[in-house]
């Protein structure tokens, strides 16, 4: 009689590696100082864009309602942008 000492499963691929917790952490952190930035990025892209008076918004085909979509984004609204042939 033989004994059986390990279960291959019938496939040759390795098990995925388990990430430490410190890795997963670290990514974390990461990913949260990638979206503060781009968050302080867009507060800056909507301070400029509201500076400019409504002519100059209606030059460039923008609308002051649609800036912080604008901002955060970068492009028109779905509604202007058809509008508009875009």
């Amino acid at each position: 009689m033989s004994t059986i000492i390990g279960f291959s499963g019938g496939s040759a691929s390795k098990p995925a590696a388990v990430q430490p917790w410190r890795v997963t952490l670290l990514k974390l952190v990461q990913r949260w100082i990638s979206q503060f930035r781009e968050h302080r990025q867009n507060r800056r892209d909507l301070l400029i864009l509201r500076e400019l008076d409504d002519h100059a918004l209606a030059d460039i085909g923008l609308r002051r309602g649609d800036l912080a979509y604008i901002a955060r984004y970068g492009k028109a609204p779905p509604d202007i942008a058809a509008a508009d042939g875009r």
